[in-house]
């Protein structure tokens, strides 16, 4: 089986605690290093994001002012590693139990998401890690993104956001979104959400 894997609030939390001390390395870099007066207002995100046609901010920004992709991980991404204070999510541990080939695919750059597998203790449990690179910059859910996985006749894909399962579930995987909010309460998910799950442990339900 292949087993792909998101890393961003899938495999760990909080979120918001990385994109704040990444934002806050990032806006450092951009005035004191490049001496750019950058707007980093919600809006304006959201304006560049549009215009690159991305859902990236760091692709965005790095388009825009024509930047260079290693530079940048290295200066905002690398070196926050050392202080996040996150957490791994349930059932996480249970991943290598797993059969099959474990992949990452991630929106995030690829060098910051091994080090950050690294800081988790995961980094040996993965037979890959595909994320953003300098040379290849197309993020979930761009069906592009996917086709580095290899192929497989069972593949199950595990988002916290269903959104990246669409795709997935077009090309015949299986489909596993592990919110990072109890959706218990709903009644009704999207055709492309096969399972809703609240700890990786239930993966072990989908192996034949």
């Amino acid at each position: 089986m292949n087993w792909v894997f998101d890393l961003d609030g899938t495999l760990y939390t909080p979120l918001d605690h990385v994109w704040d001390e990444m934002v806050y390395e990032m806006r450092t870099y951009f005035v004191d290093t490049l001496h750019l007066p950058v707007d980093w207002s919600p809006e304006e995100q959201n304006r560049l994001k549009s215009k690159w046609q991305t859902k990236q901010t760091i692709i965005a920004y790095l388009d825009e002012f024509d930047l260079d992709f290693n530079a940048l991980v290295e200066a905002t991404h690398l070196p926050i590693v050392d202080r996040l204070n996150i957490q791994i999510r349930p059932g996480v541990h249970r991943i290598r139990d797993l059969p099959g080939k474990k992949w990452i695919l991630t929106n995030s750059p690829e060098s910051f998401a091994r080090a950050l597998l690294v800081k988790l203790d995961l980094l040996d449990v993965f037979d890959g890690v595909y994320g953003i690179q300098h040379d290849f910059k197309i993020a979930k859910p761009h069906p592009k993104s996917y086709e580095r996985i290899p192929a497989h006749s069972q593949t199950v894909m595990i988002d916290d956001w269903h959104e990246n399962l669409i795709v997935p579930h077009a090309l015949g995987w299986k489909t596993v979104w592990f919110p990072e909010q109890n959706q218990s309460h709903k009644s009704f998910f999207p055709e492309h959400v096969h399972h809703v799950m609240t700890s990786l442990d239930e993966l072990h339900r989908l192996v034949p």
